[in-house]
């Protein structure tokens, strides 16, 4: 299980800096043309796209543990993207620790979360539906 966590990890890495990167042109491109990007920036956005691409890859193994309820499941996971997510945040400095920014913050995230929990259990539960029909 390590091991096929690592595995993924290293390949997330690429696809979070490349995300990372692609992001970061377009919004330069798009708003702030006229100054220049340091070295630092590109630095500290490269890390956060690692980290993030390691952490979201690595944690797809997650849903591969068949003893594991879907709460638990849910609740890891969604523990390792806010910590991901915050994490580079928190490099990339896009904005100041504050405690209302980082209660903001992971409010905002876990709002969103449940949302998309939510939506996802509806669509899921119809397209369940559809099938039994289907065989009935």
């Amino acid at each position: 299980m390590l091991n096929k966590t690592l595995k993924r990890a290293l390949v997330g890495i690429p696809i979070g800096v490349g995300m990372s990167f692609t992001l970061t042109l377009i919004s330069w491109v798009l708003f702030y043309s006229d100054s220049f990007l340091s070295l630092e920036v590109f630095t500290r956005y490269f890390v956060a796209g690692a980290l993030i691409g390691a952490i979201q890859a690595g944690a797809t193994v997650i849903w591969e543990i068949d003893e594991w309820s879907l709460h638990k499941q849910l609740a890891l996971f969604g523990s390792l993207i806010v910590i991901s997510f915050f994490s580079a945040v928190s490099i990339g400095q896009y904005f100041e620790l504050t405690v209302f920014n980082v209660s903001l913050y992971l409010g905002g995230f876990g709002l969103l979360y449940v949302i998309l929990i939510i939506i996802n259990y509806f669509h899921n539960k119809s397209w369940v539906h559809s099938i039994n029909q289907k065989l009935d």
